[in-house]
């Protein structure tokens, strides 16, 4: 029962992360400066350097794809994706 219980925190906690780091992606997205790009990217590249597996985890699910969609068109792919959930969620 003690292990059902830690393995239910522990899928929490990744997708807790997993929406924060998403959010966090996309508001950087959104700002478009290089400096906020940059910063995107050193997110990405943290979770990467503590914990490989986690950041495969992150990068292979859905949102992970979506705020990594390479290039000028990828971010306004997921910037328009974050403001359609925006409207059907009420968040933000």
């Amino acid at each position: 029962m003690l292990v059902d219980s830690q393995q239910q925190v522990s899928n929490y906690m990744k997708r807790y992360l997993e929406i924060i780091t998403t959010i966090s992606s996309i508001l950087l997205i959104k700002d478009g400066t290089s400096q906020s790009l940059r910063k995107k990217d050193e997110l990405w590249e943290y979770i990467a350097d503590q914990d490989l597996e986690l950041y495969h985890q992150l990068r292979r699910s859905l949102l992970g794809i979506g705020v990594n969609l390479p290039g000028k068109l990828g971010r306004k792919t997921a910037v328009g994706a974050y403001q359609i959930a925006r409207k059907m969620y009420g968040f933000n």
